[in-house]
């Protein structure tokens, strides 16, 4: 995978050799050119899965639980005054 051709400004991140040295590995069987590639790819990946789950119900709204029925649920379990 190439690099984006339109103009991009970059910095320089430090990572132990180890770290590049496994990575290296990993990318000789991608379509990646480089290592710095591959990270790229996969800090975008990431920031987006983090994007998407803040947009995603939290569990109680998935679990179709709002405030009132959370509130009589703490209460039963003794968690709450009456």
């Amino acid at each position: 995978m190439k690099p984006s051709t339109s103009t991009q400004e970059y910095t320089t991140v430090q990572l132990p050799t180890e770290s590049v040295a496994v990575l290296e590995e990993r990318v000789r069987s991608t379509e990646f050119d480089s290592v710095s590639a591959y990270l790229t790819f996969l800090i975008d990946e990431l920031a987006h899965q983090t994007d998407d789950s803040d947009d995603a119900p939290d569990s109680q709204q998935a679990k179709g639980m709002d405030d009132e029925a959370i509130e009589q649920r703490l209460r039963s379990l003794g968690y709450l005054d009456n």
